[in-house]
């Protein structure tokens, strides 16, 4: 499912417009990016959990060269999946 295909679907909830779920969807991305961007948790109960992580620096070979090189660490999202939606995936 893409951004619009999400849309559509909150569309189709009695009561709201397609203008008023793009606004919702989008005002939910800017949050939870928002938080994360501070280093906060980000919880919905029953769903999951988003947090960043730091990656440490590592080494690595190069496969064209065979030179050993260094990627350094950088800042991931991790999702865990809540109780709820790991029953309904089952």
């Amino acid at each position: 499912m893409n951004k619009k295909e999400l849309v559509n679907a909150v569309a189709k909830t009695p009561g709201i417009t397609g203008t008023q779920a793009e606004k919702i969807i989008q005002s939910f991305m800017v949050s939870i990016t928002t938080a994360l961007s501070k280093g906060e948790k980000v919880t919905l109960m029953g769903f999951g959990s988003l947090q960043t992580v730091k990656t440490k620096t590592r080494m690595y070979r190069d496969i064209n060269s065979g030179e050993t090189k260094k990627a350094r660490g950088k800042t991931i999202v991790k999702f865990r999946t809540g109780s709820h939606l790991s029953e309904k995936i089952r």
